[in-house]
């Protein structure tokens, strides 16, 4: 498979999970597009909302390990091992959303269509399973989301197993 298809593959994954999760709290949800941005354009008991995607790895390295990892147009580049500390990939965590909240063709989906779902995925050994180490994170998310416009109305965190957590 091909990274452009990994990533499909992997954006479907975390869409099927959310929809999942929201049948289970009783809602219909339907997935209409997938434009680019946004990562999907759906319906949430019959109304139109937008999702986007994003990931949060606890180091550029490991990163590219992973996704090079299962992508046969791309060498895999392996990670190696060395000491990270928690209050880095949270800062990391806090960027990785910020930049959502200030990319340019974001904004232009937020005035298109208002307020979003963004979900991000938590790829750090300190935070797995998300639902164990959420608190000690969420505070750092409603910062974000509490201190911006309200870009994204929800914020849902998943980890390597895509079980997806609602923090916002």
């Amino acid at each position: 498979m091909i990274r452009s298809e990994v990533k499909d593959v992997h954006e479907n994954s975390v869409l099927k999970e959310f929809k999942s999760l929201s049948e289970l709290n009783g809602n219909i949800v339907e997935i209409l597009s997938k434009p680019e941005p946004p990562d999907a354009i759906i319906t949430i008991n019959g109304q139109k909302a937008w999702i986007e995607i994003t990931d949060a790895f606890i180091t550029p390295e490991h990163a590219r390990s992973l996704t090079s990892n299962v992508a046969e147009d791309k060498e895999w580049i392996k990670s190696t091992p060395g000491l990270n500390d928690v209050d880095y990939f949270n800062e990391t965590l806090k960027g990785v959303i910020k930049e959502k909240y200030n990319k340019d063709s974001i904004q232009r989906v937020y005035r298109e269509y208002g307020s979003g779902v963004l979900i991000v995925g938590c790829f750090s050994p300190f935070h797995y399973p998300i639902q164990e180490n959420l608190e000690e994170i969420i505070g750092t998310i409603k910062d974000i989301y509490f201190s911006n416009e309200k870009v994204f109305n929800e914020i849902y965190l998943y980890d390597y197993d895509y079980k997806l957590v609602r923090v916002v």
